[in-house]
């Protein structure tokens, strides 16, 4: 995947209800396969250099962000 892309994959109440039985994956239902196995996770793929990662009330969102350098994530050195 090129580096200026970035996979989101944001998990949402079905009609915004907390209390729905329901999530969507980008905005699709989630349901197992018939044979009760879960399904392929699709991303969501952005253009990371021009678009901030947004997260909508009652959501949770997991991002997958290639070649990026965290200097606070890296072992220490000696």
């Amino acid at each position: 995947m090129d580096s200026l892309k970035r996979k989101e994959y944001h998990l949402t109440p079905k009609d915004e209800n907390i209390q729905s039985d329901v999530v969507l994956l980008n905005g699709t239902p989630l349901k197992l396969t018939k044979s009760k196995k879960i399904p392929k996770l699709k991303p969501k793929i952005v253009d990371a250099s021009s678009s901030s990662i947004k997260v909508a009330p009652h959501s949770i969102v997991f991002v997958q962000i290639n070649n990026f350098n965290a200097p606070a994530c890296a072992p220490p050195t000696k």
